[in-house]
C-alpha cells in the first residue's frame, strides 16, 4: 500500500507568512462567484496568509491558515486560495467540495 501524501505542500509561498495581492472582478461564466483578473480589470486586493498547521482531515491532506483580509472585496479569501490551488474545504462554491463538514 503506497504511503498517504504529504500534507498540503505550501512550497510556492515563499514563506510561511506573506502578502497575498491580485486584482479580482467578477467572472464572467458564473454570475455569481469572482476570479482573479488579468491587467487592470477587477478590484485590488490583499490578503496576509499565515501557516499555522499541516495535517490530514477526512483523508485528505489540508492545512490550518490564518487569514487576515486587507481590503474587502466580495469572496476575496476563497479566490485567493483557490487561485494558489489550494481551496478551502468545505467551500461547494468553488469546489466541487459537498462533502465536507461546513
Amino acid at each position: 500500500m503506497p504511503a498517504p501524501p504529504d500534507p498540503l505542500d505550501f512550497s510556492s509561498l515563499p514563506q510561511p507568512v506573506c502578502s497575498l495581492t491580485c486584482r479580482i472582478g467578477n467572472d464572467p461564466e458564473h454570475g455569481f462567484r469572482m476570479t482573479v483578473t488579468e491587467g487592470d480589470n477587477g478590484k485590488a486586493c490583499v490578503t496576509l496568509l499565515r501557516i499555522l498547521q499541516k495535517d490530514y482531515f477526512q483523508g485528505r491532506p489540508v492545512s490550518l491558515v490564518l487569514l487576515e483580509p486587507l481590503t474587502g472585496r466580495r469572496h476575496q479569501l476563497r479566490v485567493h486560495m483557490l487561485a494558489l490551488g489550494h481551496p478551502i474545504v468545505g467551500d461547494a462554491t468553488y469546489t466541487r467540495d459537498f462533502q465536507s463538514p461546513r
